[in-house]
C-alpha cells in the first residue's frame, strides 16, 4: 500500500481525494432519500369508508366509489383498488385534489416520492461535487506558467 502511495503524484492524491469526497456526499444525499429533496409530508386524514361499487381484478379500470362521513356530510370518492365486496369497510386517506374532487387512498399504503424536485436534487448535488472536482484539478494544475486575465 506504502508503495501505491509512493507511485501517486500530488495532483492524482488531489484528484482520488475529491472523487472521494464528491462520491461521499452523493452516498450521503440518496442514503438520506426522497425526503432530502421532496416537498413537506401533508397532514393525512384516516376515514371509514364503505365501498359503494365494487371492481373485479379482472376489469380495465381498477377504480372503486366508496362513501365516508367527513366533516358532518357523506362524501363519495375514488379509490384505485380491486376485489373488494360491496359494503366492505376499509381505512382510507383522504386526499383532495386541485379540482375539488376527493380522491382517496387505503391507509396502509404510502404514497412514492416521484416528483421531478427529487431528480433534479440529486442530479445538481453531483454536478456540484463535479464541478469541485474541476476546481480541485485547475488549483493543483502545476505546469510553470501563469495565466491572468489582465494584462501585465
Amino acid at each position: 500500500m506504502d508503495r501505491l502511495l509512493a507511485l501517486l503524484t500530488l495532483r492524482m492524491r488531489a484528484i482520488l481525494v475529491a472523487f472521494g469526497v464528491g462520491f461521499i456526499v452523493l452516498v450521503f444525499a440518496w442514503w438520506i432519500g426522497p425526503s432530502l429533496f421532496a416537498g413537506p409530508a401533508e397532514p393525512s386524514r384516516v376515514v371509514t369508508a364503505s365501498v359503494v361499487e365494487p371492481v373485479d381484478c379482472t376489469a380495465s379500470t381498477l377504480v372503486e366509489t366508496v362513501t365516508f362521513t367527513d366533516g358532518g356530510g357523506t362524501q363519495q370518492a375514488q379509490l384505485a383498488a380491486c376485489g373488494h365486496s360491496k359494503g366492505e369497510r376499509l381505512q382510507v386517506v383522504v386526499e383532495s385534489t386541485g379540482s375539488g374532487e376527493v380522491t382517496v387512498r387505503a391507509a396502509n399504503t404510502a404514497t412514492g416520492y416521484s416528483d421531478l424536485r427529487q431528480s433534479v436534487g440529486l442530479l445538481l448535488v453531483a454536478l456540484a461535487c463535479a464541478g469541485g472536482a474541476i476546481y480541485a484539478l485547475l488549483v493543483m494544475r502545476d505546469d510553470g506558467q501563469r495565466r491572468s486575465i489582465l494584462p501585465v
